[in-house]
């Protein structure tokens, strides 16, 4: 397995006037998607339609979305991990939409009494046209760091519901005995109760007794109804829960 890329930072007494770095970005549904999340703004130019239809026009990429590409140089590459802003001015000449290729380029230009350290910002499209342009203050790092590449937990934004289609099928048909094992906490259980609620499973609950009556108070859900299962640990449970499978029989009462 290889080791991952190390990033080093470049401090303020390292940092020279005209040192540069920059780095290449796509604009893409998902990065709008994400951006409405974390910032609240549902501005309908800027995010796809919601019933996934073509809107004759791609969405346009946040103004500040497009200047916080300018923070990822900064707080990665130059000077890199240890940088924190003090301002930030930005001038929005193009508008960016979904698709466009951006290229984001910093500048040291002036180094201030320490640790300020002053960068002409900018941000051009594929053909070389300026899209965004400023300058940022920053406080360069006085540490020198090496750190290992980082790399962000997955996220999945879904715009569609692949499975209400699926789950209005499923309805229809009887429910299937299902043995879930060890429902004993707040998300396994709920699992279980949200499918019930849903005509999609009669549960046979395998597990604690006592914890899983005190995991559906913790929901506030009625659950005298299920087939409740006892076993003493997970490993009785499961192996309980297999020997129904092969028996065919229902849960005890």
């Amino acid at each position: 397995m290889n080791a991952r890329a190390a990033v080093r930072n470049k401090t303020r007494d390292e940092l020279k006037v005209g040192d540069c770095a920059g780095l290449e970005r796509t604009c893409s549904v998902q990065d709008l998607l994400l951006f409405a999340h974390v910032s609240g703004n549902v501005n309908p130019l800027m995010l796809p339609p919601a019933d996934g239809a073509p809107s004759g026009k791609p969405p346009i990429a946040p103004s500040m979305w497009v200047g916080s590409l300018v923070s990822a140089v900064l707080g990665n590459v130059l000077p890199g991990p240890g940088t924190l802003y003090r301002e930030q001015d930005l001038r929005f000449i193009r508008r960016v939409h979904v698709g466009d290729k951006l290229k984001v380029m910093v500048t040291c230009s002036e180094k201030r009494e320490a640790p300020v350290a002053v960068f002409d910002t900018r941000i051009e499209d594929t053909a070389g046209a300026v899209v965004c342009e400023g300058k940022a203050i920053v406080e360069a790092p006085a540490v020198s760091y090496e750190i290992e590449a980082r790399e962000l937990p997955a996220l999945i934004v879904d715009a569609v519901d692949h499975f209400a289609r699926l789950i209005e099928l499923a309805a229809k048909l009887p429910p299937l005995k299902i043995a879930v094992v060890c429902p004993e906490d707040q998300n396994s259980l709920g699992g279980a109760v949200l499918s019930a609620k849903g005509r999609l499973i009669e549960p046979i609950l395998v597990g604690d007794r006592d914890r899983i009556r005190a995991a559906a108070e913790q929901l506030g859900d009625d659950i005298s109804t299920f087939a409740l299962e006892p076993a003493s640990d997970p490993h009785a449970a499961a192996a309980r829960a297999v020997a129904m499978v092969h028996e065919g029989r229902r849960a005890r009462s």
